[in-house]
């Protein structure tokens, strides 16, 4: 997936010693090998059972490198201020009721089998790191923990997450892959140059599965990369973020944006998605764009008391789903698109292809309406200063407020003014 250069300045929180830990730093552990009884608990869970029957298991400041752990069951243990490294050692058939406190995982690919009812807590993931839950994982949480790529390199990002359900609160990242390939979400966390990972046709064949995803609370800095992600659903509330970028992007259901501060976002996703609404944010640019919708994508599309920047060269573009060269009848694409009580310095939605269209009480300096299709047309309490283009459109009924003398360029246009 194509990821963005990271911006020129970087945040002091991952600056900080905090958020890039030394492996190893601060804790004294000695090889898992070297644990006895419980080493062979964890290697034959079946002896263990019939020893200790299914009491807890405690293991400190272990450290997991350089012995294979193949398709045994891990359940009811808890692991503090253990390290973890290596490449393909522990590859479980399941991970169960277990509990990870301030543990180090680095350069580590790990394979949990299939997860259930697992916390990792104040855990830190760093370097090229792979860990994943299998499909089937649910209740898998990641609390106030910290992970760091290796670095800007697209093949040199880490990745953190299971095939299934999974949850992220209060963490850290930069330069990392986070996933649930049925549910994501992400609560008051902060992430530089991050993504979520989804499954897709080419990951897993046609019955992959879709994500729904949920982020709250959260800060994204630099660019937060959706690009051909396969999605079910996607919330995004009480957020700031820097830069959303869901090029190629597909959305089964809804897309919903309620009370997000920040630059550019673009949702220019592939059709048939439910719907798009976008309530209560402050969008104003990164200084190259603002806000990219296809309108053509969603059936409905609903913007409200949001405030845009931008200006006659970087217009709010909420557009398309009419091509003027096919000539063949085109079907409706949007049922219907509304726009309320918005503020927007240059507003187009040309080329709509759309059922009724509503534009109310917004206030709009420029508004460019031109070579759309509609059904119904209606535009009225808005503050309208400057030009409004009307050139091709063609919609079966109308109603518009009065505008100044000249104000709209009705060439080609069968629209009818007050």
């Amino acid at each position: 997936m194509n990821r963005r250069s990271l911006l020129t300045s970087t945040l002091s929180l991952f600056n900080s010693v905090a958020l890039i830990p030394l492996f190893g730093c601060n804790m004294t552990t000695r090889n898992i090998r070297s644990f006895g009884k419980t080493f062979t608990y964890l290697k034959d869970p079946e002896h263990r059972t019939r020893e200790m029957g299914n009491a807890p298991l405690l293991i400190e400041k272990a450290m997991f490198s350089g012995e294979q752990f193949d398709d045994q069951i891990w359940k009811n243990i808890r692991f503090v201020d253990c390290e973890f490294s290596g490449a393909y050692e522990i590859r479980l058939s399941g991970l169960q009721e277990c509990r990870f406190e301030r543990c180090r995982f680095h350069d580590a690919v790990i394979g949990w089998g299939t997860a259930e009812q697992v916390t990792f807590f104040d855990c830190h993931v760093t370097g090229d790191s792979n860990i994943a839950g299998d499909v089937g994982s649910k209740d898998v949480r990641f609390e106030s923990c910290n992970f760091q790529g290796p670095g800007s390199d697209p093949n040199q990002w880490g990745t953190i997450g299971t095939y299934g359900q999974t949850e992220f609160i209060k963490c850290s990242a930069r330069w990392f892959s986070m996933f649930g390939f049925s549910r994501t979400s992400l609560r008051d966390c902060v992430v530089e140059e991050g993504e979520i990972r989804t499954d897709s046709d080419a990951n897993s064949g046609p019955n992959f599965q879709r994500s729904d995803v949920l982020i709250e609370s959260c800060k994204l800095r630099g660019t937060f990369d959706l690009v051909a992600a396969d999605l079910q659903s996607l919330t995004i509330r009480d957020t700031v973020l820097d830069h959303l970028d869901l090029t190629n992007a597909t959305i089964k259901d809804d897309l919903v944006i309620e009370r997000v501060r920040g630059g550019a976002i673009q949702v220019g996703i592939k059709e048939a998605a439910r719907a798009f609404s976008m309530k209560d944010s402050q969008i104003h640019g990164n200084g190259i764009s603002v806000c990219y919708v296809y309108a053509g994508a969603f059936d409905s599309v609903l913007i409200e008391r949001c405030i845009f920047g931008g200006d006659v060269t970087k217009p709010v573009i909420i557009a398309g789903g009419f091509d003027p060269d096919n000539k063949e009848t085109q079907p409706v694409m949007t049922r219907r698109l509304t726009l309320r009580d918005n503020r927007i310095p240059f507003l187009c939605s040309g080329y709509l292809n759309a059922g009724d269209v509503v534009i109310e009480g917004n206030t709009i300096e420029s508004l460019d309406l031109q070579k759309g299709r509609l059904d119904s047309l209606e535009i009225t309490g808005n503050t309208i200063t400057r030009s409004v283009n009307f050139t091709g459109t063609q919609a079966k009924k109308s109603k518009v407020q009065h505008l100044a003398k000249g104000q709209a360029k009705l060439d080609g246009s069968n629209i009818q003014l007050n």
